[in-house]
């Protein structure tokens, strides 16, 4: 149950992380009056106007989610810490992923996404206690 626990609670970090960040930059560049988000095509139209800085600020909140959903699954571990830092790495890398094939993405990012998010997990598989917490 504690194994359960860890990935769950490490997800959930992960996810509001990632929820703050995309505010954010949902804020730097908004949508117009009247726009349909369950349009794919307005959805493309609006995210090939966003300027690189809001792109920055997501990238910023995939890392860090990465790396902070990490580092609370593995101190949530019961055993093997650094095991549960990298299993919310790869669900996170993998919901990443999909969320990139799905909506449009500047190349650069899904590049730095690519090789940043893995870097985030092995960071913070690192930095895990090398025995789990009572």
């Amino acid at each position: 149950m504690r194994a359960f626990l860890a990935v769950m609670t490490g997800m959930l970090i992960a996810v509001t992380l990632v929820s703050i960040t995309d505010l954010v930059a949902g804020r730097m560049h908004p949508a117009p009056p009247g726009f349909d988000y369950m349009d794919p095509a307005q959805v493309q139209a609006h995210i090939a106007t966003m300027p690189a800085n809001a792109w920055l600020v997501m990238l910023a909140g995939w890392l860090g989610a990465t790396l902070a959903g990490g580092s609370v699954a593995a101190r949530v571990a019961p055993s093997r810490p650094d095991y549960y830092a990298w299993i919310v790495a790869g669900i996170f890398f993998a919901a990443t992923m999909t969320n990139v094939v799905r909506i449009q993405h500047p190349t650069w990012m899904i590049g730095a996404a690519v090789f940043g998010i893995p870097m985030m997990g092995w960071l913070a598989a690192r930095l895990a206690p090398k025995t789990p917490s009572k």
